[in-house]
Parts: structure tokens; C-alpha cells; sequence
């Protein structure tokens, strides 16, 4: 991916940072980008590094030519079956090298992905390829089995891999515009039921050129800490791939130090939770390898004692806070952090984006004020999948620039006199918990769903640590917090079963 120059390159150095991102608030350098979409992205770095190590799983390796062609064979499979501009295929699996060839496969064959959790409850995932509506689902057997006998009949069987395919012959590009749709990511929904927002190839390509400028060495080994389902995965592959890196996949961070010391030693770059960062610190005194220079946070809150501990262990490791909620692409700030931030910062705008900070009749707050965040710029995503309501109320017609749209966050921030942001809450009672958006409602949802509740209400409340829990209180004729359980791990992820249940008199 080719990465010019610019003030928006990250030194690590407080100072660098700082200047790189623009303390305007409003990141008006525009971006000139190579690269129209992903695909010819990642054709085109797979031309200029053919022999070089795309993706590791275990003892499997996959070259970029290897990649290209099993992704190119793919996608041929998938226009046979539908596949094209404006359609989604929902890819049913974890994260492994023939998930991230079908990824690949889907985009090549211009469609967008929708990557989905086969440990999800089974109503929860009929639900939301439902409302997805995918032309087709890739999934193993296994996985299929799982699926109602209507949706089986549009699987597609996972990427084989056992044999390498021949080069294609090279065939003329069919025009697509960047505006189409990627990928697809369901986030919590307040009215019970998960949202999928929808990324156009514009937003993403936007992203990523705003990371290389920002982050403009190579990017070497980088481990995939998340499931394919959290956004966070999206920066990790294609920052990666688009870069001639390597992407370690099947490697947890607790299991980082089996690695094999090739690729261990070459991890420059660690991007996770803030809170999964301070739970590998309280184990490990220093979990990653030498090479080791760069660590992002972002996806939930900063605790200052995250700071403090990460500079007393790895001071020689830069500590970098970004911020983005998955309608902007995941990232729309970034700064460093260190311990002279009496509250860490979430930075300073990207290249492209721009911040505003505004009252409720969208008036722009002073300096030091509190507002509500709204963020502009090609990052954006386009909306709400099959949601014209939600995203009309979400994404409004800036009054500050004809024809463009601001994003409201819902986030409270502050802007410090350097020109860096503070986040300073919720307007709503939306909570973050390991990094995971959550809404209180659909929880409630659920709950309601269970026989014998009458009411129920979810809260976060902090724990000794710092940390959020979610906490459940429940009225009705029910008394068996174990039968309340069996109930929401029915209808949720584990992730969102509170740790608490009080049932009420």
C-alpha cells in the first residue's frame, strides 16, 4: 500500500503524535488514494510481493500468490452463485486461513462480507441473517448443520486449500464503484434486536490510507486478537495485507508466548482492548517480543493505571489511544498516552476526518466544554443495513458543509488546549464492556423473553478494578438465577450474559 509522506506520520514520540493528527479538529488534508477498493488492494500488493508470507495458522502458510489465487478461484465460485455489487455473504466461521480466503473470495467477486459467530445461540444468528438477507452463507459442514433447512440450501462450502490452483489467466475488471458495501457488522441494538452497519469500500480505503499515514513503517507480523465479528479485525487483516505484512492467525494473547520465535520476534505492533491489555499486563510482565514498539488501545475507556503500569514495564514501547465507533470505520482519532495525561486522551482527528463537538441544537461547544461528538469525513459508513430510519436519525445533514453528513456518536468528550480530545461519557446508557458495544435495552430484551419475567432492568456498574460489569434486576415469578441464565445464553453471546442477576421482591 503506498503510504506518501506526511504530518500526519507517527514517531514514537509524544510530541510527533501530537502535531501529526491536526489540533484543528477538523483534518482537512485529503487523501490520495491508490487503490479505488479492497480488492484491487490486495491484488495488487499480491503482485508486487508474490513469493513474501500473507497469513500463518499453526504450521500452515499461505504466500501472497498463493492467497491471490485460492481467493480468485473462490470468487469465481461465488459469482456462479450471486454474488456481485450490493450482495452479502455472510461468512459463518472463526478466524482461519480459509475464513480469511472466503473474506477475500466475497470481495473479489464484488460483494460484501458479513462475518457471523458459529458460537452464537442459535436464535440470535437465525435472527440476524434474517434480517441480513444474504444471497448465500459460507460455512463448513458442521457449521451448516446448525442453520434451519431453508438457509442450508444457501450454503457454500468454506474455501478448499488442499490443492493449489493454477494461475488464472488475467480477465478484464468489471467497474465497481467504492461507494458498494464491503462488509457488514452487527453492533448491539437499544430496541432489543442486534443492527448491522453497513461499510462502504470508500470508508475503508479511507481508513487505511489514514493508518499508513499515520503509521507508515511496514507493518511485519501482526496477530489477529479478534473474532471476525468485532471490528477490530477489519484494521488488523487489511492494514496487514495491504502492507506486505503477515497475519498470525489461532493465536490467542495468552498463548502469544507459543509462538514460534520467527514470527514472535517480528511483531512491531499490538492492537486489542484497553481492557485486554490490562488483563495480559496483570498476568504477564512483559507478554511480547523484542521487536515489540508499538501498543494500540482503543474500544473501551483508558484507565490512567493502565498507563501508569504499561510505561513502568515497557517504557521503550510507545502506548497509543485510538477512537472510533464502528459507523466511522473504527478509527477517527489517535494519540499517544503517557503519564504526565492526567486523563488519557483519545487524540487528535485522523487525516480526513473531522470532530465536532456540539450542544443539542448543534451549536459548537467552547473550549473546555462538554459536548456530544459528531464525526464527518469519508470514513463514514453508509448507514444502517435495511434501517432508513435508524440511520437517517443518526446520520444528519451537517450544517457546517453542504452535502456532507455528520455522524452522532452519542460520546461525550472535551477538547484539551492542545488540541486533543477527552471522552468524557455517554449521552445514553450505552456501555463499553472488554471493548464490546453494548446496549442495556436488548439485554433487557431478553429478559423479557424468559418465562416468569415481568420486568427487568441492566446497569453497568463498576467493579473494584476499574472495570464495567453488567448487572441484571429482574421482577417476576421467577427465582432461579440458574434458570435465568439458561435463558439468556439462549438468546445471547456469553459476552452479554450479565455477571449479576438480582431477582426483586
Amino acid at each position: 500500500m503506498d503510504r506518501p509522506g506526511s504530518s500526519g506520520q507517527i514517531v514514537d514520540s509524544p510530541s510527533a503524535l501530537r502535531t501529526a493528527t491536526d489540533p484543528s479538529g477538523h483534518g482537512d488534508v485529503p487523501l490520495v488514494m491508490t487503490a479505488p477498493d479492497l480488492d484491487t488492494l490486495l491484488e495488487a500488493q499480491a503482485g508486487a510481493t508474490p513469493e513474501a508470507v500473507a497469513l500463518v495458522e499453526g504450521e500452515r502458510v499461505l504466500t501472497y500468490a498463493e492467497l491471490d489465487r485460492h481467493a480468485g478461484r473462490f470468487a469465481e465460485l461465488l459469482r456462479h452463485a450471486g454474488a456481485g455489487p450490493e450482495q452479502v455473504f455472510a461468512i459463518l466461521s472463526p478466524a482461519t486461513i480459509e475464513s480469511v480466503v472466503a473474506i477475500l473470495g466475497v470481495l473479489k467477486a464484488g460483494a460484501a462480507y458479513l462475518p457471523l459467530e458459529p458460537g452464537q445461540p442459535d436464535a440470535r444468528l437465525a435472527s440476524m441473517i434474517a434480517n441480513a438477507g444474504p444471497t448465500g452463507i459460507v460455512a463448513d459442514e458442521a457449521a451448516a448443520r446448525r442453520l434451519p433447512e431453508p438457509l442450508r440450501a444457501r450454503c457454500v462450502a468454506m474455501p478448499s486449500l488442499a490443492v493449489d490452483p493454477p494461475a488464472a489467466a488475467p480477465t478484464p475488471r468489471r467497474r465497481c464503484s467504492p461507494d458498494r458495501i464491503a462488509y457488514l457488522i452487527y453492533t448491539s441494538g437499544s430496541t432489543g434486536d442486534p443492527k448491522a452497519v453497513a461499510v462502504s469500500h470508500r470508508a475503508v480505503m479511507h481508513s487505511l490510507r489514514a493508518r499508513g499515514d499515520l503509521y507508515p513503517e511496514p507493518p511485519g507480523v501482526v496477530c489477529l486478537t479478534a473474532p471476525l465479528t468485532f471490528d477490530i479485525s477489519v484494521a488488523q487483516i487489511f492494514a496487514t495485507l495491504g502492507g506486505a505484512g503477515t497475519l498470525v492467525l489461532g493465536v490467542d494473547l495468552v498463548g502469544f508466548r507459543d509462538l514460534a520465535p520467527r514470527w514472535r520476534d517480528a511483531v512491531r505492533t499490538v492492537m486489542l482492548a484497553s481492557s485486554a491489555y490490562a488483563a495480559l499486563l496483570a498476568e504477564h510482565d512483559a507478554p511480547f517480543g523484542p521487536g515489540l514498539t508499538r501498543v494500540i488501545v482503543g474500544g473501551d475507556s483508558l484507565q490512567r493505571s493502565l498507563v501508569r503500569r504499561h510505561h513502568e514495564r515497557r517504557a521503550e514501547v510507545a502506548l497509543v489511544n485510538e477512537y472510533g465507533p464502528t459507523e466511522a470505520t473504527i478509527f477517527a482519532t489517535a494519540g499517544l498516552v503517557t503519564t504526565a495525561d492526567e486523563t488519557p486522551p483519545i487524540g487528535s482527528p485522523i487525516t480526513g476526518t473531522r470532530l465536532h463537538l456540539l450542544d443539542e441544537r448543534l451549536t459548537p461547544c467552547g473550549p473546555g466544554e462538554i459536548g456530544e461528538l459528531y464525526i464527518s469525513g469519508d470514513n463514514l459508513a453508509r448507514g444502517y443495513w435495511k434501517h432508513p430510519g435508524l440511520t437517517a436519525a443518526r446520520f444528519v445533514a451537517s450544517p457546517f458543509r453542504p452535502g456532507e453528513r455528520l455522524y452522532r456518536t452519542g460520546d461525550l468528550a472535551s477538547r484539551l488546549p492542545d488540541g486533543r480530545f477527552v471522552f468524557r461519557g455517554r449521552v445514553d446508557d450505552q456501555l463499553k464492556i472488554h471493548g464490546i458495544r453494548i446496549e442495556p435495552g436488548e439485554i433487557a430484551a431478553a429478559l423479557l423473553r424468559v418465562p416468569g419475567v415481568e420486568q427487568a432492568e441492566v446497569l453497568g456498574r463498576s467493579a473494584g478494578d476499574g472495570e464495567l460489569r453488567l448487572v441484571a434486576y429482574v421482577v417476576g415469578r421467577v427465582s432461579d438465577e440458574a434458570a435465568l441464565r439458561r435463558g439468556l445464553w439462549a438468546l445471547l453471546p456469553d459476552y452479554m450474559v450479565p455477571s449479576g442477576i438480582v431477582v426483586l421482591e
